[in-house]
Protein backbone atom coordinates (compact mmCIF):
# COMPACT_ATOMS: atom_id res chain seq x y z
CA UNK A 1 0.00 0.00 0.00
CA UNK A 2 1.21 3.42 -0.54
CA UNK A 3 2.26 6.01 2.18
CA UNK A 4 1.88 9.67 2.30
CA UNK A 5 2.34 12.51 4.74
CA UNK A 6 1.90 16.02 5.32
CA UNK A 7 5.28 16.78 7.22
CA UNK A 8 5.80 20.81 8.28
CA UNK A 9 8.88 21.74 8.91
CA UNK A 10 10.74 23.38 11.99
CA UNK A 11 11.91 26.60 11.21
CA UNK A 12 12.24 25.60 7.69
CA UNK A 13 15.30 26.13 5.95
CA UNK A 14 18.38 25.19 3.89
CA UNK A 15 19.36 22.81 7.07
CA UNK A 16 15.96 21.92 8.51
CA UNK A 17 16.20 19.06 10.60
CA UNK A 18 12.75 17.37 7.62
CA UNK A 19 15.07 17.70 4.35
CA UNK A 20 16.19 14.00 5.34
CA UNK A 21 13.25 13.86 3.56
CA UNK A 22 14.49 13.19 0.16
CA UNK A 23 11.79 12.18 -2.19
CA UNK A 24 9.03 15.21 -1.76
CA UNK A 25 7.49 15.72 -4.75
CA UNK A 26 4.63 18.87 -3.37
CA UNK A 27 6.32 21.37 -1.58
CA UNK A 28 5.01 24.88 -0.28
CA UNK A 29 6.46 27.63 1.46
CA UNK A 30 4.03 29.95 2.82
CA UNK A 31 5.30 33.54 3.54
CA UNK A 32 8.47 35.37 4.54
CA UNK A 33 9.20 37.62 7.01
CA UNK A 34 12.13 38.98 9.17
CA UNK A 35 12.13 35.81 11.97
CA UNK A 36 14.89 33.50 13.60
CA UNK A 37 17.16 36.26 12.71
CA UNK A 38 20.25 33.85 14.52
CA UNK A 39 19.64 31.30 12.28
CA UNK A 40 18.04 32.19 8.55
CA UNK A 41 19.65 35.49 8.72
CA UNK A 42 18.70 39.36 9.33
CA UNK A 43 17.54 39.94 5.89
CA UNK A 44 14.76 38.86 3.73
CA UNK A 45 17.23 37.29 0.75
CA UNK A 46 18.78 35.75 3.04
CA UNK A 47 15.83 34.12 4.84
CA UNK A 48 13.92 33.24 0.90
CA UNK A 49 17.31 31.73 0.11
CA UNK A 50 17.66 29.60 3.23
CA UNK A 51 13.54 28.65 3.04
CA UNK A 52 13.80 27.77 -0.03
CA UNK A 53 16.24 25.19 0.77
CA UNK A 54 13.59 22.56 2.02
CA UNK A 55 12.79 22.55 -1.98
CA UNK A 56 13.68 18.96 -3.15
CA UNK A 57 14.63 17.60 -7.12
CA UNK A 58 11.71 17.99 -9.31
CA UNK A 59 8.98 19.23 -7.24
CA UNK A 60 6.00 21.55 -8.18
CA UNK A 61 6.85 24.41 -5.36
CA UNK A 62 3.84 26.48 -4.43
CA UNK A 63 4.02 29.68 -2.64
CA UNK A 64 2.53 32.73 -0.74
CA UNK A 65 5.61 34.82 -0.84
CA UNK A 66 4.55 38.22 -2.58
CA UNK A 67 7.82 40.25 -2.13
CA UNK A 68 9.76 39.93 -5.88
CA UNK A 69 12.99 40.01 -4.65
CA UNK A 70 12.47 37.00 -2.66
CA UNK A 71 10.70 35.43 -5.63
CA UNK A 72 13.60 35.90 -7.59
CA UNK A 73 15.41 33.30 -5.06
CA UNK A 74 13.11 31.10 -4.98
CA UNK A 75 12.87 30.59 -8.59
CA UNK A 76 16.67 30.62 -9.01
CA UNK A 77 16.91 27.82 -6.30
CA UNK A 78 13.99 25.96 -7.97
CA UNK A 79 15.80 26.06 -11.12
CA UNK A 80 18.83 24.94 -9.90
CA UNK A 81 16.92 22.12 -8.14
CA UNK A 82 15.16 21.41 -11.34
CA UNK A 83 12.00 22.05 -9.44
CA UNK A 84 8.68 23.92 -10.77
CA UNK A 85 7.55 27.02 -9.26
CA UNK A 86 3.92 26.93 -9.88
CA UNK A 87 1.64 29.92 -9.74
CA UNK A 88 -1.52 30.29 -7.54
CA UNK A 89 -4.27 31.08 -9.15
CA UNK A 90 -6.09 34.23 -7.83
CA UNK A 91 -8.95 34.17 -5.92
CA UNK A 92 -11.27 36.57 -4.18
CA UNK A 93 -12.19 35.42 -0.74
CA UNK A 94 -13.48 38.55 0.60
CA UNK A 95 -17.32 37.60 0.58
CA UNK A 96 -16.17 34.29 2.24
CA UNK A 97 -14.03 35.72 5.62
CA UNK A 98 -12.39 38.66 7.15
CA UNK A 99 -9.00 36.89 8.39
CA UNK A 100 -6.36 37.73 6.51
CA UNK A 101 -4.19 34.92 7.50
CA UNK A 102 -7.05 32.43 6.12
CA UNK A 103 -7.44 34.33 2.60
CA UNK A 104 -3.33 33.85 1.85
CA UNK A 105 -3.44 30.47 3.32
CA UNK A 106 -6.27 29.03 1.77
CA UNK A 107 -5.38 28.94 -1.85
CA UNK A 108 -1.84 27.64 -1.04
CA UNK A 109 -3.36 25.07 0.76
CA UNK A 110 -5.94 23.54 -2.05
CA UNK A 111 -3.09 23.98 -4.46
CA UNK A 112 -0.89 21.46 -2.63
CA UNK A 113 -3.18 19.39 -1.57
CA UNK A 114 -4.70 18.97 -4.93
CA UNK A 115 -1.56 18.71 -7.06
CA UNK A 116 -0.19 15.39 -4.82
CA UNK A 117 -3.91 14.03 -5.26
CA UNK A 118 -3.08 14.64 -9.35
CA UNK A 119 0.16 12.71 -8.58
CA UNK A 120 -1.29 10.08 -7.06
CA UNK A 121 -5.63 9.26 -8.61
CA UNK A 122 -6.98 9.38 -12.14
CA UNK A 123 -10.19 9.63 -10.37
CA UNK A 124 -12.78 12.61 -10.35
CA UNK A 125 -13.98 14.34 -6.94
CA UNK A 126 -17.36 15.75 -6.99
CA UNK A 127 -16.97 15.02 -10.59
CA UNK A 128 -14.40 17.29 -11.30
CA UNK A 129 -11.25 16.25 -12.70
CA UNK A 130 -8.50 16.94 -10.44
CA UNK A 131 -5.63 18.82 -12.66
CA UNK A 132 -6.90 21.79 -11.24
CA UNK A 133 -3.68 23.96 -12.05
CA UNK A 134 -4.18 23.39 -15.63
CA UNK A 135 -7.92 25.54 -15.69
CA UNK A 136 -8.71 28.45 -13.76
CA UNK A 137 -12.65 27.29 -13.55
CA UNK A 138 -11.69 23.77 -12.12
CA UNK A 139 -9.26 25.50 -9.54
CA UNK A 140 -12.68 27.73 -8.63
CA UNK A 141 -14.82 24.85 -8.53
CA UNK A 142 -12.66 22.94 -6.10
CA UNK A 143 -12.12 25.67 -4.32
CA UNK A 144 -15.72 26.60 -3.55
CA UNK A 145 -16.39 23.21 -2.44
CA UNK A 146 -13.32 23.04 -0.02
CA UNK A 147 -14.83 26.59 1.02
CA UNK A 148 -17.89 24.75 2.04
CA UNK A 149 -15.80 22.15 4.29
CA UNK A 150 -13.52 24.82 5.79
CA UNK A 151 -16.39 26.45 7.43
CA UNK A 152 -16.58 25.12 10.43
CA UNK A 153 -12.63 24.63 10.45
CA UNK A 154 -11.51 25.92 14.21
CA UNK A 155 -7.41 26.61 14.64
CA UNK A 156 -6.59 27.28 18.28
CA UNK A 157 -4.76 30.12 18.47
CA UNK A 158 -4.98 31.58 15.13
CA UNK A 159 -7.67 33.98 15.03
CA UNK A 160 -9.37 32.17 17.68
CA UNK A 161 -13.04 33.72 19.50
CA UNK A 162 -13.40 32.88 23.04
CA UNK A 163 -16.26 34.82 24.94
CA UNK A 164 -16.44 34.01 29.44
CA UNK A 165 -17.81 36.23 31.57
CA UNK A 166 -17.53 39.65 30.34
CA UNK A 167 -14.62 39.30 28.18
CA UNK A 168 -14.18 38.87 24.65
CA UNK A 169 -11.04 36.98 23.88
CA UNK A 170 -9.23 37.18 20.96
CA UNK A 171 -5.97 35.19 20.69
CA UNK A 172 -3.69 35.09 17.50
CA UNK A 173 -0.06 33.68 17.60
CA UNK A 174 1.10 36.25 15.71
CA UNK A 175 5.09 36.80 16.65
CA UNK A 176 6.31 38.64 13.43
CA UNK A 177 5.73 42.06 12.28
CA UNK A 178 4.20 40.64 9.00
CA UNK A 179 1.50 38.31 11.16
CA UNK A 180 1.06 40.77 13.88
CA UNK A 181 -0.55 43.55 11.17
CA UNK A 182 -2.57 40.50 10.26
CA UNK A 183 -3.51 39.98 13.34
CA UNK A 184 -4.13 43.75 14.13
CA UNK A 185 -6.97 43.86 11.17
CA UNK A 186 -8.52 40.75 12.35
CA UNK A 187 -9.26 42.10 16.06
CA UNK A 188 -10.16 45.54 14.39
CA UNK A 189 -12.32 44.40 12.19
CA UNK A 190 -13.45 42.01 14.70
CA UNK A 191 -14.63 44.55 17.19
CA UNK A 192 -15.73 47.10 14.66
CA UNK A 193 -18.67 49.08 16.12
CA UNK A 194 -17.97 48.05 19.47
CA UNK A 195 -17.52 50.50 22.38
CA UNK A 196 -15.78 47.78 24.56
CA UNK A 197 -12.59 48.67 25.93
CA UNK A 198 -9.62 47.34 24.33
CA UNK A 199 -6.83 45.63 26.27
CA UNK A 200 -3.71 43.69 25.22
CA UNK A 201 -2.16 40.68 26.78
CA UNK A 202 1.38 40.59 24.98
CA UNK A 203 4.55 39.00 25.70
CA UNK A 204 7.10 37.12 22.89
CA UNK A 205 9.96 35.20 23.02
CA UNK A 206 13.39 34.24 21.27
CA UNK A 207 15.50 37.31 19.53
CA UNK A 208 12.70 39.34 18.48
CA UNK A 209 11.99 42.55 18.94
CA UNK A 210 9.24 43.86 20.70
CA UNK A 211 9.04 47.70 20.18
CA UNK A 212 8.51 46.90 16.39
CA UNK A 213 5.55 44.53 17.30
CA UNK A 214 4.11 46.90 19.92
CA UNK A 215 3.99 49.94 17.53
CA UNK A 216 2.13 48.01 15.10
CA UNK A 217 -0.24 47.10 17.63
CA UNK A 218 -0.08 50.57 20.00
CA UNK A 219 -0.71 52.76 16.93
CA UNK A 220 -3.64 50.53 15.23
CA UNK A 221 -5.70 48.83 18.18
CA UNK A 222 -6.86 51.91 20.57
CA UNK A 223 -5.73 50.10 23.70
CA UNK A 224 -7.19 51.35 26.83
CA UNK A 225 -4.96 48.93 29.08
CA UNK A 226 -1.58 46.12 27.97
CA UNK A 227 -0.79 43.91 30.23
CA UNK A 228 2.93 42.32 30.23
CA UNK A 229 2.52 38.67 31.52
CA UNK A 230 5.09 35.70 31.06
CA UNK A 231 4.23 32.12 29.48
CA UNK A 232 2.51 30.91 32.52
CA UNK A 233 -1.11 29.69 32.83
CA UNK A 234 -1.04 30.53 36.46
CA UNK A 235 0.95 29.46 39.92
CA UNK A 236 1.42 25.51 40.14
CA UNK A 237 5.09 24.03 39.64
CA UNK A 238 3.84 20.86 38.08
CA UNK A 239 2.04 22.62 35.26
CA UNK A 240 4.57 25.50 34.79
CA UNK A 241 7.84 23.13 34.08
CA UNK A 242 5.94 21.78 30.90
CA UNK A 243 5.63 25.23 29.45
CA UNK A 244 9.44 25.98 28.98
CA UNK A 245 12.73 25.34 30.88
CA UNK A 246 13.12 28.75 31.99
CA UNK A 247 12.36 29.12 36.08
CA UNK A 248 9.96 31.41 37.00
CA UNK A 249 12.57 34.73 38.20
CA UNK A 250 14.02 34.28 34.49
CA UNK A 251 10.59 34.66 32.97
CA UNK A 252 9.53 37.72 35.17
CA UNK A 253 12.93 39.43 34.44
CA UNK A 254 12.36 39.13 30.75
CA UNK A 255 8.26 40.05 30.91
CA UNK A 256 9.56 43.27 33.11
CA UNK A 257 12.48 44.59 30.67
CA UNK A 258 10.11 43.86 27.93
CA UNK A 259 7.43 45.97 29.95
CA UNK A 260 9.96 48.99 30.88
CA UNK A 261 11.35 48.90 27.28
CA UNK A 262 7.83 49.13 25.50
CA UNK A 263 6.76 51.88 28.05
CA UNK A 264 9.72 54.36 27.83
CA UNK A 265 9.17 53.90 24.35
CA UNK A 266 5.20 54.45 24.06
CA UNK A 267 2.26 56.17 26.50
CA UNK A 268 1.03 52.97 27.39
CA UNK A 269 -1.30 52.63 30.35
CA UNK A 270 0.41 49.25 31.22
CA UNK A 271 0.61 46.39 34.17
CA UNK A 272 3.04 43.48 34.84
CA UNK A 273 1.46 40.53 35.84
CA UNK A 274 2.99 36.83 37.03
CA UNK A 275 0.44 34.52 35.59
CA UNK A 276 -1.92 34.72 32.64
CA UNK A 277 -5.13 33.88 34.97
CA UNK A 278 -4.44 37.25 37.55
CA UNK A 279 -4.07 39.29 34.19
CA UNK A 280 -7.58 38.02 33.27
CA UNK A 281 -8.91 38.21 37.00
CA UNK A 282 -7.84 41.66 37.24
CA UNK A 283 -9.17 42.44 33.92
CA UNK A 284 -12.60 41.07 34.77
CA UNK A 285 -12.39 43.04 38.30
CA UNK A 286 -11.45 46.26 36.78
CA UNK A 287 -13.99 46.47 34.34
CA UNK A 288 -16.92 44.75 36.17
CA UNK A 289 -19.89 44.37 34.14
CA UNK A 290 -18.55 46.16 31.00
CA UNK A 291 -17.74 44.21 28.30
CA UNK A 292 -13.99 43.68 27.14
CA UNK A 293 -12.55 43.03 23.83
CA UNK A 294 -9.30 41.42 25.31
CA UNK A 295 -6.65 40.64 22.65
CA UNK A 296 -3.91 38.16 23.13
CA UNK A 297 -0.82 37.65 20.64
CA UNK A 298 2.76 38.10 20.46
CA UNK A 299 3.82 34.45 21.12
CA UNK A 300 3.11 31.20 20.08
CA UNK A 301 3.86 29.72 23.63
CA UNK A 302 1.52 33.11 25.62
CA UNK A 303 -1.14 31.18 23.20
CA UNK A 304 -0.76 27.71 24.49
CA UNK A 305 -0.36 29.12 28.05
CA UNK A 306 -3.25 31.24 27.78
CA UNK A 307 -5.78 28.60 26.49
CA UNK A 308 -4.83 26.51 30.12
CA UNK A 309 -5.36 29.58 31.66
CA UNK A 310 -8.79 30.08 30.16
CA UNK A 311 -9.83 26.73 31.71
CA UNK A 312 -9.28 27.67 35.04
CA UNK A 313 -11.08 31.23 34.52
CA UNK A 314 -14.20 29.84 33.09
CA UNK A 315 -14.57 27.80 36.18
CA UNK A 316 -14.59 30.80 38.48
CA UNK A 317 -11.79 29.51 40.64
CA UNK A 318 -9.53 32.06 41.66
CA UNK A 319 -5.76 31.91 41.77
CA UNK A 320 -3.54 34.19 43.73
Amino acid sequence: AKRWIILEVGIGGEYDPTNIIRNTKTVGITTIGIDHTSILGTTLEDIAWQKSGIVKERANVFTGVKQELCLKIIKQRCNEKKANLLEIPHVNLDNWTTKEVVKINTPLSVCLAYDWLTRTTKNKINGIGINILSNQNNFHKFLSTVLKQLENFQFPGRCQNVKIRNLNFYLDGAHTIESIILASRWFIESTKGSSNEKVLVFNLTGDRDPLKLMKVLYENCKLSLVCFTPNTPYIDDDLNSNFNNFSEVDKMKNVTEIAESCRNNFKLNSMVFTHILKVFEYISKRFGNEEVDVLVTGSLYLIGATLVALEKFSSNTRFE
